[in-house]
């Protein structure tokens, strides 16, 4: 149910651009939500699935060996000169007709070729195999790529704001040096100080801008929808706690990655091609049958009757230049390197689980210290505002505070953002579906 009702919402989104932005300002898409609209009206995922299609199709084509062949043909043919007979005091007779005429069926059945219709359909159905795998590999790739999105959008939007609240914290710091300066109480250069540093973090905000607006760009080209169309986003960085133990999760990302799973199954089909390779010099048994209507009979040569003919076929390959010993050395390499590939690929999935699992620890053991260090900066703030408008120390100082307040606000938000981006790599890495 929710499924389908995933499929009506991207079909609305696609068929009603204007549907997202019709929305009231208090709905919202979630993460979960905009994985889902990705994933059931993305091109890729309709590709892959006509893959699969395409792959049931070769397993029936293949299957269709087993079936006799039935054709049906007619023809007719003048002949010039008809070739005649004559019998002294009986006259002249004609050998054949003028004209033949013949219409009819003919049908082949294979009846025994030792293994070779067999060897193709399990040839046909291990090379489609890794079709429903690779529709969960591109699945598993734009979901993540939704999710990766997703919280980039989010992690620059409230980046902007801790950049506007600098700003504004700096425009009032602005406006009590001037107001110190033109009553003698601090010189134009703490002014100008300020003015640099207001003009800094307005050049930081205007490079923060862009970078979200390149992000939405690609989140609404995974969604479909047009552009500068709103996307209204809701969700936080959820700081959940994820089990690190290294081995567990390798042994699992072997298991389901798809990546693996088409390794496998490449595997498989490399076999299975070997094993038909080597069908190639085995005979085999048929049995044809031809029924139909012609001329040309005695003794009435023009008058078309019924006939029928049938026998049984068998075709011994003797030497065909050596064709089957090299598709049965180039079905052998396939197999290595089928090998080859799945060992690799193993590599890398085992790499990937262990680059993940220590980044997420990195991002875990920042966490504290980053929430901390926003707890000093903001205290080292209010300490340094009260010494400046007590005089003690210059408004240098006070602007040092707040640049590092808000770098340690950005530095949480970021760490923070990097810890949902490294559980989600974890994620990635073990082969989770996250749909």
């Amino acid at each position: 149910m929710t499924r389908a009702i995933s499929l009506c919402a991207a079909a609305l989104l696609v068929l009603c651009p204007g549907a997202l932005a019709a929305q009231t300002p208090t709905d919202s898409l979630t993460v979960e939500q905009v994985v889902q609209l990705v994933l059931a009206s993305h091109p890729a995922v309709q590709q892959a699935a006509a893959g699969v299609t395409a792959a049931d199709a070769r397993v029936a084509e293949s299957r269709s060996a087993y079936y006799p062949a039935l054709s049906a043909g007619g023809s007719a043919m003048r002949a010039a000169p008809v070739p005649n007979l004559t019998i002294p005091n009986l006259g002249t007779f004609s050998l054949t007709p003028r004209m033949t005429y013949a219409t009819g069926l003919e049908l082949h059945q294979t009846v025994l070729d030792f293994g070779r219709r067999s060897g193709a359909v399990a040839l046909a159905r291990a090379r489609g195999a890794g079709a429903a795998d690779n529709v969960d590999l591109v699945r598993s790739d734009l979901a993540f790529q939704a999710i990766d999105a997703f919280y980039a959008v989010l992690f620059l939007r409230q980046s902007l704001h801790v950049q506007d609240a600098e700003i504004d914290a700096l425009q009032q710091h602005l406006a009590v040096s001037r107001e110190r300066a033109s009553s003698g109480a601090v010189t134009d250069f703490d002014v100008l100080t300020t003015e640099v540093r207001v003009a800094t973090a307005q050049s930081q905000r205007i490079d923060v801008a862009n970078q979200l607006e390149q992000r939405e760009i690609a989140l609404r080209e995974l969604l479909g929808v047009p552009a500068q169309q709103p996307l209204p986003l809701t969700g936080a960085f959820t700081l959940t706690p994820v089990g690190l133990a290294g081995d567990s999760l390798t042994q699992l990302a072997l298991a389901q990655r798809p990546e693996m799973r088409l390794a496998r199954q490449g595997e498989a089909a490399a076999a299975a091609e070997r094993r038909v390779a080597g069908l190639g010099q085995r005979p085999s048994l048929g049995l044809d049958l031809q029924a139909g209507f012609r001329n040309g009979f005695e003794p009435t040569l023009d008058r078309i009757e019924g006939n029928w003919n049938a026998g049984v076929s068998v075709q011994v390959p003797v030497f065909d230049g050596g064709r089957t010993r090299d598709q049965v050395d180039e079905a052998e390499a396939n197999v290595t390197a089928a090998q080859e590939h799945t060992r690799d690929v193993a590599r890398r999935v085992m790499a990937d689980v262990q680059q993940s699992l220590a980044n997420l620890r990195a991002s875990r053991d920042k966490l504290a210290t980053s929430e901390l260090q926003v707890e000093q900066a903001d205290t080292a703030l209010s300490l340094a505002e009260t010494r400046y408008r007590a005089g003690v120390i210059t408004n240098l100082e006070v602007l040092d505070a707040q640049t590092a307040l808000a770098e340690a606000r950005l530095l949480r938000l970021r760490t923070q953002y990097a810890f949902v981006q490294s559980r989600y790599d974890v994620e990635r890495a073990v082969g989770a579906k996250p749909w």
